[in-house]
């Protein structure tokens, strides 16, 4: 073996991990859902998942979940099973995203879980493939963090 052949291996035995590494971390990016913004009047309805939980928006700001799975290990401060609560569309203002009740579309939306204390379940619902599909995530870096999808099924 020449020197040059053992040189150039070193070379790229240094390079290939940095590389990996760089692909790896952005490859999740190209990935993730864009998320879209929706009306309220297109919002409105029952939302049903491939898994078969149930998602039902109304007009008035109220919510309830049926058969969405939010295991108590995963999500111990949420709800588990069937529930309700009211939503709103968040916002961007300065820099951050807040609820507003006075929001007539969004991308993203804040739930509150009926007899919990604000804050206490965090999870939120994201709008994706231009406003055909919901998805939930309890983290704001991630579109979607359950792998559960939800379709709207029809209008109330």
């Amino acid at each position: 073996m020449s020197a040059m052949s053992v040189a150039g291996r070193s070379s790229w035995a240094r390079v290939l991990p940095v590389t990996v590494a760089l692909l790896t971390a952005t490859s999740c990016h190209f990935w993730e859902p864009e998320k879209t913004e929706i009306t309220r009047d297109d919002l409105v309805g029952t939302w049903v998942g491939d898994a078969g939980g149930r998602v039902t928006f109304g007009a008035d700001h109220t919510f309830r979940f049926e058969s969405v799975g939010l295991d108590s290990y995963t999500y111990p401060s949420c709800p588990d099973g069937d529930s309700s609560g009211s939503w709103v569309f968040y916002v961007e203002h300065d820099g951050g995203a807040f609820g507003d009740e006075t929001a007539a579309s969004g991308a993203m939306l804040a739930l509150q879980f009926q007899g919990q204390e604000m804050g206490a379940c965090m999870l939120d619902i994201n709008v994706i493939d231009a406003g055909g599909t919901l998805c939930v995530s309890d983290d704001p870096d991630f579109v979607c963090t359950m792998d559960e999808r939800y379709a709207l099924e029809r209008k109330s």
